[in-house]
């Protein structure tokens, strides 16, 4: 018996348990120097040649219990992406957040664009208009009039984060 009273029971191997000999032919098929790159899926299919040495999860399986389960391409492995820049606001006016927003009108296929920037901090909505297209010379001057009627402009700590992008865009964030 166990500690927490359990019976110790030592129970049979399932019949059709793979022997050594099975799961040496399955390494032997997955290591053989013509199928360098091929994934179980892939191999699996020999059966078509009428070679059968057990299932897709069965190739899985043997693979990761022999430590071979790694990435089997030539192209490169995935790889884990770092998580982005973060920024932090100890007070109001130090970070900002700004979107543009598509509105629709009374037009089918028209719209309206809302230019909206928020306080990250007092989660407040500093400056927002609405026009009838999108440019970048009008986001700059909303984000201009913002700064100005937040007192913003030249404290130089104000940091600007654009909702919805990623670190590669150019104009992800910029320092005020």
């Amino acid at each position: 018996m166990n500690g927490d009273k359990r019976c110790d029971v030592v129970r049979q191997a399932p019949k059709n348990k793979l022997s050594a000999s099975e799961q040496a032919a399955i390494l032997a098929v997955c290591n053989q120097p013509a199928l360098p790159v091929c994934r179980p899926p892939k191999l699996y299919r020999l059966l078509d040649e009428g070679i059968y040495h057990g299932s897709e999860s069965t190739f899985y399986r043997v693979l990761r219990q022999h430590e071979q389960l790694a990435h089997r391409g030539r192209a490169l492995a995935p790889k884990a992406s770092s998580a982005p820049k973060t920024f932090t606001a100890t007070g109001p006016c130090q970070v900002f957040c700004w979107d543009i927003t598509y509105l629709p009108s009374p037009v089918r296929g028209q719209f309206y664009y809302l230019y909206m920037i928020e306080d990250v901090y007092s989660r407040k909505i500093v400056g927002w208009e609405v026009y009838d297209h999108e440019s970048g010379v009008l986001a700059a001057q909303l984000l201009e009039r913002t700064l100005i009627s937040e007192n913003a402009l030249h404290t130089g700590g104000a940091t600007l984060r654009q909702w919805g992008t990623d670190e590669s865009s150019n104009h992800a964030h910029e320092s005020v």
